[in-house]
């Protein structure tokens, strides 16, 4: 099957699924093994060698995927019928697991937060798996940011929030953006404040995760 026809039967695919599911604001409907819905939106995968989508490939018992070098992230917004897709690199051959999807606003742009549970090879007899979530603009599917751990690893908001009364953003990543204005485009990025701190990242006394309301 050419690549545009099997896009094509997923679009019909996706089309068919999400309408039977009449979500309502934050409810989700879940099938770790190909699917997540919301109210607003439906994210599935499928397979690729790298040249043409592989409809069916060959899975063991344990989930290891064989005639596949490549995952294909496919999203759909129900209400508009936009749709994108995002390829990525099967780590290890083995099947990712839909582990979770949140909706958020950074830099005055809807975001949509994909989490997927992957192992990894089982070398030496041992075994482990890791969270990756994927960032994607909700209103081009554009894939922004990849990174280790949920949407709960990342702050709620953007370096632009000010808060009512002094707060703590204790999260992991630390979101810094622009927002689009005259003669600049949109920009999305994370900071990994482990990565630059270590496992304490917000010592001494919290002040590298403290956002100072305005004084009156």
């Amino acid at each position: 099957m050419s690549k545009s026809a099997f896009l094509a039967a997923v679009s019909l695919m996706v089309a068919t699924i999400a309408a039977g599911h009449d979500l309502r604001g934050g409810d989700v409907f879940m099938d770790p093994s190909h699917a997540i819905e919301t109210s607003d939106f439906f994210v599935t995968f499928d397979y690729s060698d790298g040249s043409s989508i592989k409809v069916a490939p060959w899975i063991d018992r344990e989930g290891f995927i064989g005639d596949a070098e490549f995952g294909v992230y496919i999203l759909k917004n129900k209400q508009s019928g936009l749709q994108g897709q995002y390829e990525f690199i099967l780590d290890g051959g083995f099947k990712p697991s839909l582990e979770g999807i949140n909706e958020d606003d950074y830099c005055g742009v809807d975001m949509l937060l994909v989490t997927v549970q992957r192992d990894t090879p089982r070398y030496g007899g041992s075994a482990s798996r890791w969270l990756t979530t994927y960032i994607f603009r909700a209103d081009t599917f554009e894939m922004l940011e990849e990174f280790t751990g949920t949407a709960y690893d990342v702050a709620r908001f953007d370096s632009r929030w000010v808060p009512e009364v002094d707060s703590i953003m204790e999260e992991r990543y630390f979101v810094s953006c622009l927002a689009a204005g005259r003669g600049h485009p949109f920009a999305f990025g994370l900071i990994d404040r482990k990565r630059l701190y270590g496992p304490d990242w917000c010592r001494p006394g919290n002040a590298r995760c403290e956002v100072r309301a305005p004084s009156p």
